[in-house]
């Protein structure tokens, strides 16, 4: 993940494409392969801290262990809904 975000900010893309395959695969992982295949196409709860996450990471000196709580946020927000009746204690 760390090398394809180089990637991203040496060539100065304005999109995090170059590393969609490898951040859909971790949320792939993440969400057990049962919420789409798609990490910019999560679910309504999920999207904001999915769009959090992208502005975060895709930054010359921003670090993944800095930005992954947006990540995992948006994955603990597809399952604390109401309908899953999870709650998250803290």
């Amino acid at each position: 993940m760390e090398l394809c975000k180089q990637r991203v900010v040496q060539t100065d893309h304005n999109d995090f494409l170059p590393c969609k395959g490898v951040i859909d695969a971790m949320y792939r992982c993440y969400t057990q392969e049962q919420y789409g295949d798609e990490y910019h196409k999560t679910t309504p709860e999920a999207l904001p801290h999915a769009t959090m996450f992208f502005n975060c990471y895709f930054h010359k000196y921003a670090t993944l262990t800095h930005c992954m709580m947006h990540f995992e946020d948006s994955v603990r927000a597809i399952y604390r809904t109401p309908e899953t009746k999870l709650i998250d204690y803290n």
